[in-house]
C-alpha cells in the first residue's frame, strides 16, 4: 500500500469514508459479469486531477482480462469485481481518490449510492497484503446495505465465500470470512479501532489505551546480525576489480578535474529538500518492525471479532476488508475481514467447513 505523502493520520481516517450515509436505492442497475452482462454504452465522465494508484500500475500493467475490457473502456477507474453468492453484492469496484465515488455512480454521474471502491493507497498489481473496499450502507440493501448481516454467525456460515477479482485476474480469487466487528474510527471514542494502523510507521494507538513500540529480542537482533554477516561486504575484491584505479585515464576522463569541483558537485545546496530530510531507519530493521506491527494487527482483528471463524487467520494470510457504516459507535463502521483461500484450500472445502461449523449440514 502506498502512502499519501504529507497526509496526517487523522485526516486520512476522516477521508476514508467521509459522508457515510444510510439512504435509499440505487439509481443505476448494475449488470452482473457472472451473467454475461456488458457495460452500458454511456462512458465515464469523471476527470481525476491527480494520477491514481491504478494509473501508476497501468504503466507496467499486465494485460486486462478479456471480459473486463468493455467495463474498463466505459470507466478507466475500473479495478475489479466483488461478488458474494446468495446476496445482492455483485458489483464493479473502482479506484480513484477516496472521495469521488462516495457520491457518484460507476459512470461518474451524481448518485448518493456511490460505487464500491478500494482505498486510494491500495495496489493490485501485485495485490497488497491488505486490500480495503468501501461501500455505503444502503437502506434498500444495495451496495454494502446487507454487509452487516455478517454480524450473525449463522449468516456467515451460509455465505462463506467472497470473490474479489481484479481486472488482471483471468479467474475468480476467493476469500473467506475471518473476523467481523463494529468499531469507531474516532480516536478516544468508545470502540475505537485504527483501520489504517499497519500502513503507517508511527506509534499511533491501534485501540484506546493500547500503545505499541517495537522492541527486538536479543535472539532477533543476533539472527539479523548473522544474516548481515553472511552477505558479501561492500568493497570486496570483485567490486574493486571492476572499478578503475585511482588516477587512471578512465577516472580522469569520467570525473571532474579538480577535487574541489568533485566535492562541490556531490554536496546538496543549502536549503534543499535533501538537506532537511530526517534520517531513515535501517531498511532491514524497518521491515522487521512493520512485519511485527502487521502481526499485532491480525491479532487485534481476531480479538475484536463478534464470532470465531472456523477458517482461522494468521499473519501470513492476504486480507480483504469490506467496510461500511454502522451505528453502534461514533463515526462507526462495520468491518468484514476476509482472508484469501490458501493453496491447499478449495471453495467447496471452505463451504463445507462453514456449513459444519454452523450446523447447516
Amino acid at each position: 500500500m502506498r502512502r499519501v505523502q504529507g497526509m496526517k493520520r487523522a485526516a486520512a481516517i476522516a477521508l476514508m469514508m467521509a459522508g457515510c450515509l444510510w439512504a435509499g436505492g440505487s439509481a443505476m442497475a448494475q449488470e452482473s459479469m457472472a451473467g454475461g452482462g456488458a457495460a452500458e454504452t454511456e462512458t465515464w465522465t469523471a476527470e481525476p486531477e491527480e494520477e491514481t494508484q491504478q494509473e501508476t500500475q497501468r504503466e507496467t500493467a499486465a494485460p486486462l482480462a478479456e471480459d473486463f475490457k468493455e467495463w474498463y473502456e466505459a470507466n478507466p477507474d475500473t479495478i475489479g469485481w466483488l461478488r458474494i453468492d446468495g446476496t445482492v453484492m455483485d458489483y464493479p469496484v473502482v479506484q480513484s481518490d477516496n472521495e469521488f465515488y462516495l457520491h457518484h455512480d460507476f459512470y461518474g454521474r451524481d448518485d448518493i449510492n456511490g460505487t464500491l471502491f478500494i482505498d486510494e493507497m491500495n495496489g493490485v498489481l501485485p495485490r497488497d497484503k491488505i486490500v480495503l473496499i468501501y461501500g455505503h450502507h444502503m437502506r434498500d440493501g444495495s451496495m454494502f446495505g446487507s454487509l452487516m448481516q455478517y454480524e450473525s454467525f449463522d449468516y456467515t456460515c451460509r455465505h462463506p465465500l467472497i470473490s474479489f477479482r481484479t481486472i488482471y485476474d483471468e479467474e475468480e480469487v476467493f476469500y473467506t470470512p475471518a473476523a467481523g466487528f463494529n468499531a469507531s474510527m474516532t480516536l478516544g471514542a468508545d470502540g475505537f479501532f485504527d483501520l489504517l494502523w499497519p500502513f503507517y510507521d508511527d506509534e499511533y494507538p491501534i485501540r484506546n489505551g493500547e500503545t505499541w513500540v517495537y522492541e527486538e529480542t536479543e535472539a532477533v537482533t543476533e539472527a539479523a546480525a548473522e544474516e548481515s554477516e553472511s552477505e558479501p561486504e561492500s568493497g570486496t575484491e570483485t567490486e574493486s576489480a571492476a572499478e578503475p584505479e585511482s588516477g587512471t585515464e578512465a577516472e580522469s576522463a569520467a570525473g571532474p578535474e579538480s577535487g574541489a569541483e568533485a566535492e562541490s558537485a556531490a554536496e546538496p545546496e543549502s536549503g534543499t529538500e535533501t538537506e532537511t530530510e530526517p534520517p531513515t531507519e535501517d531498511p532491514a530493521f524497518h521491515a522487521r518492525k512493520m512485519a511485527a506491527k502487521h502481526s499485532r494487527y491480525v491479532e487485534v482483528l481476531q480479538e475484536m471479532s463478534i464470532w470465531k471463524s472456523p477458517a482461522g487467520l494468521t499473519a501470513d494470510d492476504d486480507l480483504l476488508i469490506l467496510v461500511t457504516c454502522s451505528y453502534y459507535h461514533e463515526n462507526g463502521r462495520f468491518l468484514l475481514v476476509c482472508r484469501k483461500l490458501r493453496e491447499d484450500e478449495t471453495p467447496e472445502g471452505i463451504t463445507q467447513l462453514f456449513a459444519q461449523s454452523g450446523g447447516i449440514m
